[in-house]
């Protein structure tokens, strides 16, 4: 055998990154949970790259998530990316979007947010593969493997601060009479959160707006907090249910063969099943997805189609069914955005934001429109492609972190 394979239950995050540092191993180390793969590729005990299937460490929503990309734009060069197979990096440098310097700043910066979130999670398997290199024209970074522990622990520490003060994701926020200081609301970031919190937004559906990390939403929000600029409303209370099931595989298996795969993603998702240690079981769930995937665009919401909310400003305390991924996807349905593009921009995977669209549609929430319905009631898009002006080094000492 020669690949080392285990869990964190075995061997913890630490520990593992200890062993390559200690060892000067070079390859790459796979980590692995139901619905993320994370690759952190080493040389000789460094860290020299790494990528991440969560949509929010892409580097189009990571881009957006620091204000150094616009929708728009984003579209648009993943649109010559699907048909020139370029790497978007390289399509931003060449736009003159931005210069080589800056774009290797924030790719260090998201290949850290892509590591330190690994010391988040828990039930998570990895197989470090030895002697393997990241694929060619890959942007390269060099992390210190020390560092990053030290860096990591500090960050857990102040997570596990806030993760305190904020008892639920599902709190809703609420701004103080309170005027904040300029300087804490001065970052891209923070004076984005401070402005999404409207006294009916949770936790959740701010992250998830914002396209920030839940570290990274939470270290400002807890400033927010201590300040009083902010303070805790009502914990909204979601109707999700529980999965009762026995034997959810075996039903999985079931539903999946009766190509029944929303169902079977439901039920994945509501017994809190943990894929990364059962391969049989990260097969079913994956070929559910795709199912899914390929029958909803089929059947359901084609992929030109053009969703539109059915009632603007539609109040999240009469819809306690709606989870924050759904209340999110009912904001992005302005009718201006196709299915398409939609899955391009939000941070979220494909099958989520699909099984989103189809439970606001069921519920009369939201409506298709196709590209001739949407030009004949709304005016021609004139989204700006155009960066907004500033110099990375006006980020805030939280934004420098990621």
């Amino acid at each position: 055998m020669n690949y080392l394979e285990s869990s964190f239950e075995v061997m913890q995050l630490p520990d593992l990154f200890q062993w390559v540092d200690a060892a000067s191993k070079t390859g790459v180390c796979t980590f692995s949970s139901r619905t993320d793969t994370r690759r952190v590729y080493f040389r000789t005990g460094r860290i020299i790259a790494c990528n991440a299937t969560d949509p929010h460490l892409l580097l189009g929503q990571f881009l957006l998530s620091k204000g150094r990309l616009k929708e728009g734009m984003l579209k648009t060069l993943l649109q010559i990316q699907e048909h020139t197979g370029r790497t978007l990096g390289s399509l931003i440098i060449e736009e003159g979007l931005l210069n080589e310097e800056e774009m290797l700043r924030l790719v260090a910066a998201k290949a850290e947010e892509t590591i330190y979130g690994l010391f988040d999670l828990s039930d998570i398997a990895f197989r470090f593969d030895p002697d393997r290199e990241p694929a060619e024209h890959s942007m390269e970074v060099d992390l210190d493997v020390h560092t990053v522990l030290l860096d990591a622990a500090t960050r857990t520490d102040e997570l596990n601060r806030a993760r305190t003060a904020f008892s639920s994701m599902n709190v809703v926020l609420h701004r103080t009479e309170r005027s904040p200081d300029p300087a804490i609301v001065a970052s891209y970031m923070g004076n984005k959160l401070y402005e999404s919190i409207n006294g009916i937004r949770t936790l959740a559906e701010i992250i998830l707006m914002c396209r920030t990390s839940e570290y990274l939403a939470c270290s400002f929000l807890l400033r927010f907090l201590e300040r009083g600029l902010i303070r805790l409303g009502e914990v909204r209370e979601s109707e999700v249910s529980k999965g009762d099931e026995s034997d959810p595989t075996s039903r999985i298996r079931e539903l999946v063969a009766l190509d029944r795969f929303g169902e079977a993603l439901e039920l994945g998702e509501s017994s809190n099943l943990q894929a990364g240690h059962n391969q049989y079981l990260s097969m079913l769930l994956a070929r559910a997805e795709s199912g899914f995937i390929s029958h909803t665009y089929r059947t359901r919401i084609p992929p030109d189609a053009v969703p539109q909310a059915v009632h603007q400003g539609v109040d999240p305390s009469l819809h306690p069914e709606l989870s924050a991924d759904e209340l999110f996807v009912l904001e992005l349905a302005d009718g201006e955005w196709n299915v398409r593009s939609l899955a391009w921009i939000a941070p979220l995977r494909k099958a989520d934001l699909l099984r989103s669209m189809v439970k606001l549609l069921d519920a009369g929430l939201i409506r298709l429109l196709s590209e001739e319905e949407r030009l004949a009631i709304a005016e021609p898009d004139l989204l700006e492609s155009s960066i907004p002006a500033g110099d990375l080094n006006d980020l805030s000492e939280l934004d420098r972190i990621l």
